[in-house]
Parts: C-alpha cells; structure tokens; sequence
C-alpha cells in the first residue's frame, strides 16, 4: 500500500496513505472550496505582476494590462488629484479571493522647509476609507518612499471601509488620489528634493503591482 509522507520541521510528519483494499473506481481527494463564503484562500497565486509606471503592456492570465508612462514629477496642490501611475482597472481570473493592490512611489518637500500630505485609496468611485494616509515631515530633509500595499477580500457582504467585494467579474479601477496640508506645506511625488550630497531634482519612477490569490476555477 503506497502513500506520501509530509515532514514537519518538529520531526513529525503527516502521512496520506492509500485505501488498504483496491477501489472499485478512481478515487479524488478534494480541499474544501472557500470561493463565495467569505474565507480567504492563501493557498495559490493565480497571477502577479509588477512594473515600473512605463507604459508597459503587461499579459497575465487574465488579459492584458497597460500600466500609466510616468516620466516627470507631479506637483501636489490642496485639491484631490489622481496620483500619477497609480491607477489601473483589473479584472481577476476566475475563482479569485484576495486581490492585493501595489504601488510604491517617492514622495519629498515641495520648497517649503514643512511638508505633508493626504491620500485617498479607491475602487471604482467607492473610497476604501480604512485606507486613508498622511505622510510628511517638520524639517527640511523630509523626503521618503512609499510602498503603499492593500488587500481587497472577495467574496461574502461587500464592505466599502476595507475594499471587500461580493463578487468581481469585471474590470475595475484601482487607485490613489490625493492633496497636499496648505499651500505652505507643499508636497510632490516621483522627484527627490536632495541628491548626492546636495539640493537636486532627480526623477524617481513608481511602480504598480498586482497580485491575485485563490483557487483556479
């Protein structure tokens, strides 16, 4: 009688053996299905992504996605605009639970010694409240990156808060807007304020990624 054997790090192991009698017919071994019930599967990536805002058409199972050229700094004002790059409309594959949303992008002090700013997350036109960010600093050097990561859950009562969605068979628009403090705390994206030992304006490119869990339909 054959079976397989699965070590554990503790020295245990577990074990699937084979019927001790011959079956009459083929036997399956199924995993319990989560797709619909609200639980998560994080068991399989079904795609991913990821890649610089450079106009880029990218091909995954699912279709093809052509990410924003981003190529110069964007300037912040006290008015919610789209951040540059950040937006991308995604249709995951079938049987998908869990789709995880990425960008990562430079932000930096807009002139002014203070800087800070707000950002929003969205999908479609229904702001992921829970997801709301401020980022800045009070002295002149403040400058950072952002590696802004957030997972929308599939499947069960949809929850503008968190992003989960009852079910997601089409596309949808994933992205980030924002402002900055005042017009006296500026803020801008994808550009340092210093470099190499000085004050100097270098271009930093974002990048967006996507990742879909779950199990194959």
């Amino acid at each position: 009688m054959g079976s397989i054997k699965l070590p554990h790090a503790s020295g245990n192991s577990m074990s699937i053996a084979a019927p001790a009698t011959n079956p009459a017919s083929d036997l399956e071994l199924k995993l319990p299905n989560t797709v619909g019930t609200g639980k998560i599967n994080h068991g399989n990536v079904l795609e991913q992504f990821c890649t610089p805002c450079d106009g880029s058409a990218i091909t995954v199972p699912s279709g093809t996605y052509t990410v924003a050229n981003v190529s110069a700094a964007q300037n912040l004002t006290t008015t919610y605009a789209d951040v540059t790059g950040s937006s991308i409309a995604y249709t995951p594959p079938a049987g998908t639970t869990q789709v995880i949303y990425r960008f990562k992008y430079h932000w930096a002090r807009d002139g002014d010694i203070h800087t800070r700013a707000h950002f929003k997350f969205f999908v479609d036109s229904d702001e992921v409240t829970n997801a709301r960010t401020s980022n800045g600093g009070a002295d002149s050097g403040s400058e950072n990156q952002i590696d802004f990561t957030w997972s929308l859950n599939i499947g069960g009562s949809a929850v503008t808060a968190t992003g989960r969605q009852a079910s997601w068979s089409s596309g949808k628009t994933l992205k980030i807007t924002a402002r900055e403090y005042a017009s006296t705390v500026e803020q801008k994206l994808h550009e340092t304020y210093y470099w190499d030992g000085s004050s100097s304006s270098q271009f930093s490119q974002p990048s967006i990624g996507i990742t879909a869990i779950g199990t194959p339909a």
